[in-house]
């Protein structure tokens, strides 16, 4: 091909990608004009039925790029359930617009019941930023007046709020060496309104591993059990008192029974009822707890009572720039001041700016309160299978990553295939 030709297509070429780019801005602005766009953040839910239920509006792939930024967070319920704030945050034009709206489900409710009853909630709270573009003569409110004159008010509960749960649960693993069988039961009874909340809880885990080389067979053990209760009371909108019990048995741990008594106090400096957005708590528990041990300790002791204290503090924070979890917790007893162990746990998903994010997930605990350490060392076996606790001054887990996107910034189409 000869030079001229070259530059006669290199130029044709470059003029039909200029005007395929001068109307796709042209539709990407008319489609701004007369569709919202939506960015929704949510940690579980099923993005893709929202994407083919509610056509009315284009999903954007950021925050940075929508008109209305929609946070969902979800709460357990004292029935057992999952309560629901759908946060509808408006920016640019729309920046005034801020509302929140419920759903709650119940325990037997199916995922896709669910899934249903958010997005009824979501067409809901779209509707007043829906109302001001151009899309609002295309819709249409529908009423149903057969199921609205059913409606009733509740009856009284005859369980006065009190939920129970029970379950089993087994795993089993083979191979032509090696075997492990692992079984847990867990029962628990709980009653929460807004001013009291009592839970009490049961969970036994009992553990079997078999591994077999050269004719010997090596067997391991493990059975623990943990059984606690509290009971909390709502002073006020910032203050919270509770009393708390708790025992517990583990072969790993060398605790042949362990049980304790505190008391505690709570101080939130924002308000409880914003703790799907804030919490910013600050709590200090008192008490005396026994320990009598399988084995002889390395201090010398077969049994004892101790006096101890937990002080923790906790921030929670779930905002359209990205949501922090973090807690610091120390935990100490009173006849030596150097018995103690801090933890600190963060999760933290931050947005830094438009298609990027940095996440951390940081657990660290600096250990010097093992008293339930028995004399002499462990043997291979139980290092290997995990049967006795080992000497340690900290645990350490982290992680943490960088997330980058760019490129369309709709994603309202669904392909299942494959």
């Amino acid at each position: 091909m000869k030079a001229k030709q070259r530059i006669i297509l290199f130029w044709c070429v470059s003029f039909i990608f200029f005007i395929h780019y001068c109307f796709s801005q042209t539709e990407n602005k008319a489609n701004s004009a007369k569709t919202l766009k939506v960015f929704i953040d949510c940690a579980d839910c099923d993005f893709s039925y929202f994407w083919n239920r509610i056509r009315f509006v284009n999903f954007v792939r950021d925050p940075y790029l929508a008109n209305v930024h929609v946070i969902i967070v979800a709460q357990k319920t004292a029935s057992g359930g999952r309560r629901f704030t759908i946060r509808f945050i408006g920016k640019k034009i729309f920046k005034n617009i801020v509302q929140n709206l419920y759903y709650t489900s119940a325990e037997t409710d199916t995922k896709d019941h669910m899934r249903q009853g958010l997005a009824k909630i979501l067409e809901l709270g779209l509707a007043p930023y829906i109302s001001q573009t151009s899309m609002a003569n295309l819709l249409k409110i529908e009423y149903d007046s057969q199921q609205a004159d059913s409606v009733r008010e509740l009856g009284k509960d005859s369980w006065m709020y009190w939920v129970f749960h029970f379950g089993v649960e087994g795993e089993l693993e083979a191979e032509e060496t090696q075997n492990k069988f692992n079984l847990v039961n867990e029962i628990s009874a709980e009653r929460i309104t807004e001013i009291w909340k009592i839970r009490s809880r049961f969970k036994h885990e009992y553990e079997r591993e078999n591994f077999k080389e050269n004719d010997e067979k090596i067997t391991g053990k493990r059975s623990e059990w943990e059984a606690d209760a509290e009971v909390i009371k709502s002073l006020s909108d910032h203050w919270s008192v509770g009393i708390f019990g708790n025992g517990n048995s583990s072969t790993r741990k060398n605790l042949n029974l362990s049980f304790g008594f505190a008391v505690g106090v709570e101080y939130n400096f924002f308000p409880w009822e914003q703790s799907d957005q804030r919490i910013f708590s600050v709590s200090y528990s008192s008490g005396i707890r026994s320990y009598k041990y399988h084995e002889e300790t390395l201090f010398g002791k077969t049994a004892e009572e101790l006096f101890h204290g937990r002080m923790r503090i906790e921030l929670r924070l779930i905002q359209p720039w990205g949501d922090v979890n973090t807690s610091l917790e120390n935990f100490h007893y009173y006849h030596d001041l150097t018995k103690y162990s801090s933890k600190l746990e963060t999760k933290l998903a931050l947005r830094i700016t438009e298609g990027l994010a940095f996440t951390l997930d940081l657990e660290v605990e600096s250990i010097h309160n093992q008293l339930y350490l028995p004399k002499g060392e462990a043997t291979l076996e139980e290092i290997l299978l995990e049967q006795k606790q080992l000497a340690t001054n900290f645990d350490l887990s982290i992680s943490f990553g960088w997330r980058y996107s760019f490129g369309s910034i709709y994603n309202n189409i669904v392909n299942r295939r494959f």
